[in-house]
């Protein structure tokens, strides 16, 4: 009697364990995927800026923009490879403080970046000047 009672409560407690587990694995392979390439502050006296990336970077499947200290417009993303061509994603929506944009799929295989122009609308920006973060997904 005993001894069910036990396997009664080993049972399910193993297999919450393991659940937990896989959950961690899960999580952590997840933000292991994704990067930070680099980080601008917004200059509001323009309307583009641009991110140089380190030729030591890498190769990236996809792209996302998380913004800090101020809510940002964002119109476009244009990036550009190491081999100088070039891809524009048009956003045009604004982007508050702490969220991200969607995710921006590059080209199958992942390309080598060399830099990644972000063109913003500054109209109505008073106050904190944003900051961006480019992530990349290897």
């Amino acid at each position: 009697m005993q001894l069910r009672l036990t396997y009664q409560i080993l049972i399910p407690m193993a297999f919450l364990a393991t659940l937990l587990f896989a959950h961690c694995d899960i999580l952590s392979e997840l933000n292991q995927q994704w990067e930070l390439i680099g980080t601008k502050n917004i200059n509001y006296t323009l309307q583009k800026d641009a991110l140089q990336i380190s030729k030591a970077s890498g190769n990236y499947s996809a792209l996302k923009i998380v913004v800090k200290r101020s809510p940002l417009k964002i119109n476009q993303l244009i990036v550009t490879y190491a081999d100088g061509q070039t891809q524009s994603f048009n956003i045009g929506k604004q982007i508050n403080m702490g969220e991200e944009s969607s995710v921006f799929n590059l080209p199958t295989g992942g390309r080598t970046l060399r830099k990644v122009e972000i063109a913003y609308d500054n109209k109505g920006t008073a106050g904190k000047k944003a900051g961006v973060e480019l992530w990349g997904k290897k």
